[in-house]
Order: structure tokens, then sequence, then C-alpha cells
């Protein structure tokens, strides 16, 4: 009896509970982030090495990276404005489809076509962040939060996140006992990393299995102000709301939700420059290249130091603890910063909120990772962490400056 009772205190502390309770629509989101992640990690653990693989230059696959990105922005521009008319369970399927014929098509299209080998890597969202940027990723938080009370809101998004690192993980370890067991076949190195991109579109079949489960409690239930509303103090509307109706045209954040956005992406914007320095395919490529190895603040701020760290020692398995050490603390601060971003604007604010900050991600991702090729074209690739690492540093000196005060 005191076993069971010290292990239901366990689960509630760490959140499990709220999970455990939350409805049908959450947990299947929560899944899909796993399944989406699942996906992601693979590709993005090889895709420098398969651009590399195909003869691509380090600036030509630093251009590659960023082109993507900025055709991710473009998604993320349209999504912003369109999402929540469109449906998260259409917008979802839509994205889920992508995932499934852009990865049929990197795989198996002419590889010596820069240009057409970008088509399909910016449908189908192969990018080199992972979870970093995704297009349809604003469309599935805004869905959380808006079916999550706020004050079980932090635990979900930490379940959320956690699972979303699990299904990285599983992707990676998975990629590399793949990437052996072919290698092990005589497999050719190129044909090794298609095989990735195959999987990578079955798992999207998966994803659109999982979303065509979601009920119609996860669309946006639009939520008309009064016309003499002064704006001065966002209030969130009741969760979990069912029905839709036509609102009123209006800007589209609040006076008060539109100080709170700018600030918030001045301060992310280093962030993400930093981001995109150091992203996990370069990341690894870094360590084939220089090793030959084959296969809220307080946490981001240790991270952000870390990365500092990366380039400095000159022995490979230094090198690589520090690196683990930043693959395990890099996600620690998104949960709450997800929670902090959706109790800062209104309930039909949140798709538009989350797509701005995906749009500065992007752009931000892009800067850095063009960057990062240009740095490693011209043998200096450990610079590109030092300033990585400085740049998430500045990042959380803004977000103190702005935000100490609020709650």
């Amino acid at each position: 009896m005191a076993l069971r009772s010290r292990l239901t205190r366990f689960l509630g502390s760490i959140g499990a509970g709220v999970v455990w309770r939350s409805s049908r629509d959450v947990k299947l989101l929560i899944l899909l982030r796993f399944v989406r992640l699942l996906g992601y990690g693979g590709t993005t653990f090889v895709l420098a090495l398969y651009l590399g693989a195909l003869g691509f230059r380090d600036s030509d696959v630093g251009l590659f990276m960023t082109l993507t990105l900025v055709g991710d922005l473009g998604v993320s521009f349209v999504l912003t404005y369109v999402g929540d008319a469109m449906g998260v369970r259409r917008t979802a399927m839509v994205g889920a489809l992508l995932m499934c014929a852009g990865g049929l098509a990197f795989a198996w299209l002419d590889k010596d076509n820069f240009w057409l080998l970008l088509l399909p890597s910016v449908a189908g969202a192969i990018n080199p962040g992972a979870n970093e940027i995704d297009p349809f990723k604003a469309i599935e938080e805004s869905a959380i939060a808006r079916l999550s009370a706020p004050d079980t809101r932090g635990d979900v998004f930490a379940w959320w996140s956690m699972l979303g690192m699990f299904g990285t993980a599983a992707s990676n370890l998975a990629t590399g006992w793949a990437l052996d067991f072919s290698r092990g076949r005589g497999t050719p190195q190129v044909d090794c990393y298609r095989v990735i991109f195959v999987a990578y579109a079955a798992i999207g079949l998966v994803k659109f299995a999982c979303t065509a489960c979601l009920s119609k409690d996860v669309e946006v239930a639009a939520t008309l102000l009064p016309k003499d509303s002064d704006f001065s103090h966002p209030q969130v509307p009741h969760y979990g709301a069912t029905q839709t109706a036509a609102t009123e045209t209006k800007p589209m954040f609040t006076p008060a939700s539109s100080s709170f956005m700018r600030k918030l992406s001045l301060a992310m914007a280093f962030d993400f420059i930093g981001s995109g320095l150091a992203q996990m395919s370069w990341m690894t490529y870094f360590f084939k290249r220089e090793y030959d190895v084959q296969t809220m603040i307080v946490c981001h701020t240790v991270n952000s130091a870390s990365l500092l760290m990366v380039a400095v020692p000159s022995d490979k398995y230094l090198a690589l603890a520090i690196f683990v050490f930043r693959i395990v603390t890099r996600e620690m601060d998104n949960a709450p910063r997800q929670a902090f971003i959706s109790a800062g604007v209104l309930d039909t604010e949140r798709t538009s909120a989350m797509g701005v900050v995906n749009i500065v991600k992007t752009v931000g991702l892009c800067l850095g990772l063009y960057a990062t090729g240009l740095f490693a074209g011209m043998d200096l690739f450990w610079l590109a962490f030092i300033v990585a690492g400085a740049l998430k540093l500045v990042y959380n000196v803004l977000m103190l400056a702005f935000f100490w005060r609020r709650d």
C-alpha cells in the first residue's frame, strides 16, 4: 500500500497523472509528436552525410539547408494565416501526406540535380533541424494549448516535449543500426542513406493514420471579443470548446499580445541563429570530418555554455562527452517556453503566435546554417560553435530583461 502511494505521488510529481486524465485528443497529439520526430530524427542524422556522399561541397550543403528552410518559411507564412481555417486535422493530414511523398521523392529522384532535390526537401519538411523547424508544428502546439487547462498546460507540454525527444533518440538509434546492418551486407553508402528516407515516408503514413483518429474537439472555437474591449488585459477563454463561429475582421494580435510577441521574437532571433550555427546535421558532419566518428533560462544557459565548449577540446572523447551533454540539456527549456507563449496571447491568437515564432526560428536558422557552411568551407568549423553559444547567451540576457517581472 505504501509502495502504491509513493508511486502515485511520484507519477503526480512528474505530471503523468495530468496526461492520463487528459482527453483522447491530447494523448493523440502527444503521440503525433513522437511519431513526427521518429521520422525527423533519422533524416536529420544523415542529411548532411547524404548530401556530402552525393558530392556536394560544404558550402553547397549549407546553401541547400538554408534554401530548404526558406521554403518552409513560405509554408509557415501561409499556415500562420490559414491554419485554423483549414482545421487541425486537415492541416496535419496534408503534412503527413507531404512527409510521405517527400521521403520517397528524396530517395528516388535524380540525385545529381541540386534543385530537383530541393523541392521534395521543402515539401516533405526534410530539414536539418528535426523538431527545430516544422511548418505544421504551430498547429499542433495551438491545439494542445487549447485542450489543456492553464494550470496543467506546463505538464502536458513537458510530456509532449519529452516524448518528442524520445522519438528523436529512438530514431537516431534505429538509424545507426540500420546503417550498420546495410553496410555489413555490402550496400553502397549512398543507398544506405536512401533507406532512411524510405522509412521516413513510411512513418508519414503512420502519422496520417494517427491524425485521422482525432476528433472535432481539436478544432478552433472562435471567440468574439466585445467591441468596446480595450485589449489591455487578455483573458484566456474556456478551453476545449468545439463549435466554430465566424469572427469579425481584426488585427492578428491585440496591442498587448503584439508587444509581447515583438519582445519575444527579438530575443528568440539570437537563440535561433545560434541554433542554426550548430544544427544536428552539421554536428554529426563535424564529428565525422574532424574525428572520423562514423556513426527555461538556467537550463538554456548551461546548454549554451556547453555549446561554446564543443570545439575546444583536442581529445575526441571529451568533445563527444560535451556534445552528449549538450543534447541531453538542449530541450529542457522547451516545455516552459511553449506554456509561456501560450499564456501570453489569446486563445484565438495562439496558432498565429506559434506561427510567428516558427517564422523567426526559420529566418534565424537560415542565417546560421549558411554561415556554418561558410565556416566549414574555410576550415573554421570550430568557430561556428563558439558564435552559436555566444548568441544563445544573448538570448538568455534579453529574456531576463524583457520578462523578468512577468508572471
